[in-house]
Order: structure tokens, then sequence, then C-alpha cells
């Protein structure tokens, strides 16, 4: 790779990085806990900052990178659903399917509804072998109007380990 591909390449997510990390680094304990809308937004802020380093990590194949970001978000923000199956995601890629499947099956005991984490569980399953319970997960999902092909391609792939 050349030194103009390399940059063109990673400059997006150093940038994303570096300001995610300036953001969360400018932030005071009154900004971090505070209720006022100064709080929401700063957080807002360095969540999608995050999330978007997040999503250029997993574009470069950098799953680990990926995981440490999305992972941020989810600290701060548990209930953020994009980056629980973003995390999700980038620990299956890193073969940790295992503790993506607490994170979303402690989700899914506040949200069983959730067609995004439902899919995401479907797809833990076939990683772990489960290719029953994912056919399961997936189908719900896919009712519920999580009609993808990475979503349909997941149920395919459990009927097929099923023979």
């Amino acid at each position: 790779m050349t030194r103009a591909e390399w940059s063109r390449k990673s400059l997006p997510l150093l940038v994303a990085a570096a300001m995610a990390v300036a953001v969360a680094g400018c932030q005071t304990p009154a900004a971090t806990t505070g209720t006022g809308s100064e709080a929401t937004a700063t957080s807002g802020l360095v969540g999608k900052s995050l999330i978007d380093a997040a999503r250029e990590a997993e574009r470069q194949g950098d799953f680990t990178n990926a995981v440490r970001y999305y992972r941020s978000v989810y600290n701060r923000e548990p209930g953020n659903v994009t980056a629980l199956v973003g995390l999700s995601r980038g620990l299956r890629h890193l073969n940790r399917a295992g503790e993506a499947e607490a994170m979303v099956e402690r989700a899914l005991s506040q949200a069983a509804r959730d067609p995004e984490l439902l899919s995401e569980m479907g797809k833990i399953q076939v990683a772990l072998g489960k290719p029953l319970e994912a056919i399961e997960s997936l189908s719900k999902a896919i009712s519920m109007g999580a009609s993808r092909w990475d979503v349909e391609t997941a149920l395919a792939v459990g009927y097929d380990r099923i023979g």
C-alpha cells in the first residue's frame, strides 16, 4: 500500500478517534453527571464521534478498535442498541461470541421484542453452533420487520447447519 493510499484510508479514522478523545478529555465532572441539556449534548457528540470511529474501524477490518469504540459508547449509554449491536458484531469477528451472547441476552431481557437485538442474537447463535435457537431468533426478527440480506443469510446458514 502506498503512502497516499494509507493516508486516504487511515486519515478519517485517525481524525474521528482524535476528535472523540479530545471531546471526551474536555468533559468536566459536571458535564458527565449533569442533568442539563449541555451534558446531554456533550454525551451525544462523544457517542456519535465514537460510533463513527467504530464504523470506520470496521470498514478497515480493525475489529479490535471497533470493539473498543463501541464498548466506550455502550458503557456511557447502556440502552444504545446501535452501540450494543456494533460491539456484539465486533466480538463475533474476534471469535468472542460467548461474550456477545451474554450482553445481548441481558438487553433482550429488557427489550424482548427489539428486532435488531433478536437479529444479532440469531447471528451469535449461528456463530456458537446453536442453529435451532438461531432460526427461532432470526425468524422472530424477520417477522418484526428486520428482513435484510444479512438477517436472511444468517437464517439460511442456520437452516443449512441443521441439514
